[in-house]
């Protein structure tokens, strides 16, 4: 049974120059967020019902260890509102499950010092994939999510696509449809790429053939597409026009960047 995605996650060591290079691409971050004795910072971008998180490995450790060395765009979180039940529904897709942990994060609300919590478990599908997979069960959404629309310059509105690539697209099919195949109208969607044509299109040689699959890529739905090209000319942020969308491969990000209206 697949499950909506509650964010995604792209993992950098190099926090302040990413944001920076996000910034840059018009998105507006929270603040810098920690998480107590696992070694990792964050920034997050709303977008509707779903978020972005550029999680910096600060300190390496047993905590972080499997988050490194599957990509910037290193994995997925998907949403629960009971982590043990969906534990053993995954687990019946062939999906092994890790124990379910608390985290937390402080964080300022209002100008208050607030703890945000947090019940995770970590998640391997059936299939080998090089993508970080865990449920998030969020106990405390009000001290997370935005109380209303997250507004970005860029004039960015929703998640709109995660794309994954392998050899071949129906082992990115196979690999990642148990667990994300799940799509509403306030969820993204999966779009599958091999990983010739991503290297292809951008010239990325680590997705040669032969890689595990993975996630490579995310799409953004903007308001206007002028007014994204115009703040990104403005910025200086190099981009092309595909058909109706607009690319933008910034190294410090590490992946690709899909505007779309």
């Amino acid at each position: 049974m697949p499950f909506p995605v509650d964010h995604v996650i792209t993992v950098t060591t190099q926090r302040e120059r990413t944001r920076e290079a996000l910034t840059r691409l018009g998105f507006a971050t929270t603040e810098r967020g920690e998480h107590p004795g696992r070694g990792t910072s964050n920034h997050l971008m709303f977008f509707g019902s779903c978020y972005w998180e550029l999680l910096s490995v600060d300190e390496r450790g047993p905590s972080n260890e499997g988050l490194l060395g599957r990509g910037a765009l290193a994995g997925c979180a998907l949403r629960t509102n009971d982590v043990a039940r969906d534990l053993a529904v995954a687990a019946l897709a062939g999906a092994a499950a890790g124990p379910i942990e608390a985290i937390t994060r402080p964080l300022q609300v209002s100008g208050h010092l607030e703890t945000a919590r947090f019940l995770v478990a970590r998640l391997k599908p059936a299939s080998a994939v090089n993508a970080y997979f865990f449920f998030c069960q969020h106990l405390t959404p009000q001290f997370v999510w935005p109380s209303g629309p997250a507004r970005h310059p860029n004039g960015a509105l929703t998640l709109r696509a995660i794309y994954a690539t392998a050899r071949e697209i129906v082992q990115a099919q196979n690999a990642f449809e148990g667990l994300l195949g799940v799509r509403a109208s306030d969820t993204p969607e999966l779009i599958y790429w091999s990983h010739r044509y991503f290297t292809d299109q951008f010239g990325h040689s680590h997705e040669a053939a032969g890689v595990a699959p993975r996630l490579a890529a995310i799409a953004i739905q903007v308001g206007h597409l002028g007014t994204c090209t115009d703040l990104l000319e403005r910025a200086g942020v190099p981009f092309r026009r595909v058909g109706t969308e607009v690319w933008v491969n910034d190294p410090m990000v590490g992946h690709p960047v899909i505007f779309t209206s």
